[in-house]
């Protein structure tokens, strides 16, 4: 059980996010309040005051310890927005320009510098890139001064080596002496990052153990699909979950994540955008877990959101050819015995050019006779069924290959076996979903298709459900089907006005048509599963492993 974290009314010590932070107001030039927070890295109230007394005394000794302009936080901010407006060209400044300064001048200054460093990457600041301009310029004046510093190490002046080490003891744990730096190479640069006393160790914690943390107010199906695309998204950085997420905080690291997502051809930018979304998400949590040690603004910057894709690059659908849908409808994998359900929602597809509301929520009475043929009646008679448009509401022959297969004879045993009502869905999974079934009716089979079949959207053309809708329309137009009889068909409205209103065909003039649509065995080995799925459909129980965490089915013979 997770300890319930107490807030407290003591000075200095406030709760964010169930973590502890120090927190001091000061007085800024503009008359505002300003403050300085820093986690105290503990959500248990002992430790954290604790830890409070030694950062109070840590701040005490950085506003009174060392007289140094950097220590007063007003001058500071004074100082980081006039140097956030210096051009960057300006910072990087000649020699000649040090040369009134005195020796212990250049160390204050150049411990300035990186005072205004280490500010410009917290969140005081409201405009990233004003922080950006302020720690780059800084940066840039630094290293000049670092190496002027070593100009006078040749003096062994015992008061600027005294200076020297007062200002070192604000910037722990820099490991390096006097000594050291004055024998060390000129033009070498030190790479600090301020870590307060009482928290000098860097956290460990995994990828996934971050990511764990930010899915833990989601929903179980969002816990388990999030991991597999965070781990598509650090495979070209050579990352994994289970790597520690200091090497993913890092700005080269993320940039290139996400150039690599969105140099992808198979995703539009919504996709992008909610892949997008995952990194953004571990992002955040990591920098609510540790602010001190994780980037959060600096990070989330290279995750910008791109434009919404538009109504036509989002439909855009792919063509089933025969190799897909053998591979598809192959036996030798084994997701169709035990989904024998989507099975039969494919073959209705197929056949139908069904969209996939339509084709996942008929009723045991939407097979019906019309004019002494039998028809799947496509209608829009219940609240989870809904149809596009007026054309979709139709009565349409099935297909000779398909009542040779005995689909109707299946379905109407299954509803004998079970007690059916007329009114009673085919598929259970229709009557058991919440919402609109077509969301997540299919949703395993896409999955199959696309990590264990390798069919995958690319160059914005998407393969799912509804490409057996744009695979009926290509099969009927290969056979030669006069377009009027395939808007009857798929359930379009025709382009034109006599397509609309004038052009009506009889039942048995569009049985005639739907005969032809046809499909060799080699494609859909329906002689082979017909000795396996009416037996699952009808008896559900025979089905072995049924629902349940996602496994690959694929078995080689």
């Amino acid at each position: 059980m997770v300890p319930k974290v107490r807030r407290v009314n003591i000075k200095n010590l406030v709760l964010r996010n169930k973590i502890y932070y120090f927190r001091i107001s000061f007085l800024k030039s503009d008359g505002k309040i300003g403050s300085i927070k820093k986690s105290l890295g503990t959500s248990d109230l002992s430790l954290a005051i604790q830890r409070l007394a030694l950062a109070k005394k840590e701040y005490d000794m950085r506003i009174n310890g060392v007289e140094l302009d950097i220590t007063n936080p007003i001058s500071t901010d004074l100082y980081l927005k006039q140097l956030a407006q210096t051009d960057e060209d300006r910072a990087n400044i000649i020699e000649d320009e040090y040369k009134n300064l005195s020796d212990i001048e250049v160390i204050d200054r150049y411990f300035k510098c990186e005072e205004i460093m280490i500010l410009s990457k917290t969140d005081s600041y409201a405009a990233v890139t004003e922080r950006y301009a302020a720690r780059k310029a800084a940066e840039l004046e630094r290293n000049k001064l670092y190496i002027l510093i070593h100009h006078i190490r040749a003096k062994k002046n015992p008061d600027i080596k005294k200076r020297f080490a007062d200002c070192e003891t604000l910037f722990i744990p820099r490991q390096i002496t006097w000594d050291q730096m004055v024998n060390s190479n000129v033009g070498s640069t030190i790479n600090n990052h301020y870590v307060p006393q009482y928290f000098t160790q860097v956290p460990k914690n995994t990828i996934r153990e971050i990511l764990t943390e930010s899915l833990v107010r989601n929903s179980k199906a969002v816990q388990q699909r999030f991991p597999q695309t965070l781990t598509n998204l650090l495979r070209p950085v050579n990352l994994s979950l289970d790597d520690d997420y200091s090497k993913m905080n890092d700005k080269k690291v993320v940039a290139k994540i996400v150039e690599e997502l969105k140099s992808r051809t198979d995703l539009n930018n919504d996709s992008k955008n909610k892949t997008m979304d995952v990194l953004r998400k571990v992002i955040k949590q990591a920098h609510k877990k540790e602010p001190d040690f994780y980037m959060g603004e600096g990070l989330l910057y290279y995750t910008e959101r791109l434009p919404e894709t538009s109504s036509g690059e989002k439909n855009v659908y792919g063509v089933f050819d025969d190799t897909q849908l053998a591979q598809i409808f192959d036996p030798k994998h084994d997701f169709f015995k035990t989904h024998p359900d989507e099975f039969l929602a494919c073959l209705i597809a197929l056949f139908s050019g069904s969209r996939t509301n339509l084709a996942v929520t008929l009723q045991f009475g939407d097979f019906i006779q019309k004019d002494g043929i039998q028809c799947i009646w496509f209608r829009e008679n219940h609240d989870k069924k809904n149809k596009k448009n007026k054309a979709s509401e139709r009565k349409l022959p099935i297909a000779q290959q398909l009542l040779d297969w005995g689909i109707v004879d299946m379905i109407k045993a299954r509803q004998k076996k079970i007690g059916a009502q007329a009114t009673d869905f085919i598929f259970d999974r229709a009557a058991s979903s919440k919402g609109d079934p077509a969301k997540k009716f299919m949703a395993p089979w896409e999955r199959f298709i696309q990590n264990e079949l390798g069919i995958v959207s690319h160059d914005g053309i998407k393969y799912s459900f509804h490409s057996f809708r744009d695979t009926i329309s290509k099969h009927t137009k290969i056979l030669k089907i006069d377009d009027s009889i395939v808007d009857d068909i798929i359930g379009w409205e025709g382009s034109t006005i006599r397509q609309k209103n004038y052009l009506k065909y009889s039942t048995e003039e569009i049985k005639e048509a739907v005969d032809k649509i046809e499909y060799s065995e080699e494609i859909l080995h329906l002689e082979k599963w017909k000795k396996i799925i009416p037996d699952l459909y009808i008896n559900p129980e025979h089905i072995s492993n049924k629902r349940g965490k996602y496994k690959p089915h694929i078995k080689i013979d």
